[in-house]
């Protein structure tokens, strides 16, 4: 009933755009957004009996160029992000006549540090993190090369094995995901790097070692490293970890073990809000606009028994999401 009355007080206050109407939905943007936005593009086409909506993984940012590039076709009628738009990118939005958008907080996604089943479990800090992977640590009050060969020379009380550690390949969302969460808030607490100006500090602590300690590979690669008894670990997001928990397991980070709770809870660090962006001025344009809106937002999709937490999305606390939904349904504007 709520929806069929927001479908008609919207028809009242929306214009038609320049748009000509369209029969499929466009969506760009995170590579993490995009194995939750091509689920629920599915359930959306089988209800609705609309064509599946297109969904492009470009990455936040150059999803967000596209989006704030225009109306109508060729520009896409949502963006999915890892982060809120910075002024800059509204400033786009606004000067392309895209003046009309809501931003949709979906959940949460998070990135786990992997085993293998058969080592030990040992407890590691952001800051241990830091030193055991970057390319510059700070050592006696001097920035330097990283020296640290295995983890006991990071901390005396972490495992005497070699730092060997597989990862996602710095062009990837994952890879700039684990800068954010976990790089940079460890790096800005060494009084050297803390001195830094801030684009200064940016440029040395988003670097990763290149020594053979850090080895960039894909998600297969990162598994393959973690078969049998050696002692790699992984860093992989949280959706993959939730699909391969039987074969790898996860380590805590400051005392803390990866789970939709401890992530949407806010205490597990390496975790990460996503956003869903809607371009409302598509209203009229694009058949199933809303209803696609209303399938991403409702409970039995991003609630704690919805089908997006079976595929690794962490919900938001209950008042939030019940929130998010109303604004979502309501197209209330971000700006």
């Amino acid at each position: 009933m709520r929806l069929i009355i927001a479908l008609g007080v919207l028809v009242s206050i929306i214009p038609a755009t320049a748009a000509q109407a369209q029969s499929r939905l466009e969506i760009v943007g995170s590579s993490s957004v995009f194995p939750f936005a091509a689920a629920v593009g599915e359930r959306f086409a089988r209800s609705s009996g609309l064509p599946v909506p297109q969904v492009v993984p470009t990455g936040t940012g150059g999803g967000i160029d596209m989006f704030c590039a225009g109306l109508g076709r060729p520009h896409p009628d949502f963006v999915g992000t890892t982060r809120p738009m910075s002024e800059a990118e509204r400033e786009l939005c606004r000067a392309n006549g895209v003046r009309n958008v809501t931003q949709i907080k979906i959940g949460y996604e998070a990135l786990v540090l992997v085993k293998p089943k058969a080592l030990e479990r040992f407890n590691v800090t952001t800051e241990q993190l830091f030193a055991a992977l970057a390319r510059d640590v700070e050592v006696s009050g001097k920035i330097v090369s990283n020296p640290n060969v295995t983890w006991r020379d990071v901390d005396p009380a972490l495992p005497e094995s070699r730092i060997r550690v597989f990862g996602p390949p710095q062009s990837s969302e994952v890879h700039q995901g684990f800068v954010r969460l976990a790089m940079l808030p460890a790096c800005a607490g060494f009084p050297r790097f803390a001195a830094l100006e801030e684009d200064a500090r940016f440029e040395v602590c988003s670097q990763i070692r290149r020594d053979g300690s850090f080895t960039a590979t894909d998600d297969l690669g990162v598994l393959r490293a973690l078969q049998g008894r050696g002692r790699n670990i992984g860093v992989v997001s949280f959706s993959l970890y939730a699909k391969y928990g039987d074969i790898v397991a996860a380590l805590p980070v400051s005392g803390v073990r990866p789970s939709l709770e401890t992530i949407s809870s806010g205490e597990y660090e390496l975790a990460r809000p996503l956003y869903l962006y809607t371009k409302n001025q598509h209203y009229e344009a694009v058949e199933g606009f809303l209803r696609y809106i209303d399938e991403f937002t409702k409970e039995e999709t991003l609630g704690p028994e919805g089908y997006l937490v079976e595929e690794g999305l962490a919900p938001l606390a209950d008042d939030e999401r019940r929130s998010q939904r109303a604004d979502a349904i309501g197209l209330n504007p971000f700006w």
